[in-house]
């Protein structure tokens, strides 16, 4: 079994570390992924009132990097060459930008990183805090709730960096099981959040563990994210 873990900010430095396996010979079946998911735990929380009220008025959505991802596969995965903490990141904040975009009235966004949304100048402050987030070690959707120290931190930063409403995902964890489903499986846990920060309150908190198990020869190469953003997706239309 190999670990990899990424904190939010050194995710791209661990592609070095990344053992990949060749390509697969049926990786690129051009057919869509088909698979029967099951639900481990599925805690979902969001601010109806805010919700409601702001569903359609424009605003500006600043989407921030996992602040930990963890990667769990085994060492002969003829399926796991594109898999690494940036790709699960990448996949699964896309994926979200664009259910937030569809079902919340996100017309603006921006991503929470430096020489993007934030100056370069403050990279080495950018770190700080989401080393300071990633030191709450926040693990469950009540932990978020009743956690104000979060929301405080988020805030101290509002005016200077323009933050009004951040997507924040806190932890996504993945491990691979090569020899399940018809073409391998994988389970994925993810803990989601998004903050109005100026009213340093959480509007929406998703805490997801899942078990996905591929139904065809077409193997989970990409599309990681795609069945719990399905469930939010479906919280989010209710």
């Amino acid at each position: 079994m190999i670990l990899i873990s990424a904190c939010a900010g050194t995710n791209a430095e661990h592609g070095a570390y990344q053992k990949e396996s060749p390509p697969c010979e049926n990786c690129a079946t051009g057919q869509p992924i088909e698979l029967s998911v099951s639900s481990k735990k599925e805690t979902l929380w969001m601010d109806s009132a805010w919700v409601e009220n702001h569903r359609t008025s424009p605003k500006t959505l600043i989407s921030a990097p996992s602040v930990f991802v963890d990667l769990q596969q085994v060492e002969k995965c003829s399926f796991c060459h594109s898999l690494s903490p940036d790709a699960l990141d990448f996949d699964f904040g896309n994926r979200m930008d664009s259910l937030l975009g569809e079902n919340l009235g996100f017309s603006e966004q921006a991503v929470f990183w430096p020489g993007a949304h934030i100056p370069t100048a403050d990279s080495a402050e950018w770190r700080q805090i989401l080393a300071e987030i990633q030191s709450l070690e926040l693990k469950s959707l009540e932990e978020v709730k009743n956690h104000g120290t979060l929301g405080e931190l988020l805030h101290n930063y509002a005016e200077k960096w323009d933050l009004s409403y951040l997507s924040l995902p806190l932890r996504i964890e993945v491990i691979v099981h090569n020899k399940k489903g018809k073409s391998g499986a994988f389970e994925w846990k993810s803990l989601w959040t998004l903050w109005d920060v100026s009213a340093q309150k959480p509007l929406i908190i998703a805490d997801l563990e899942l078990f996905c198990a591929t139904q065809t020869r077409t193997p989970p190469d990409k599309d990681w994210s795609v069945s719990a953003v399905g469930i939010l997706n479906k919280f989010l239309e209710n």
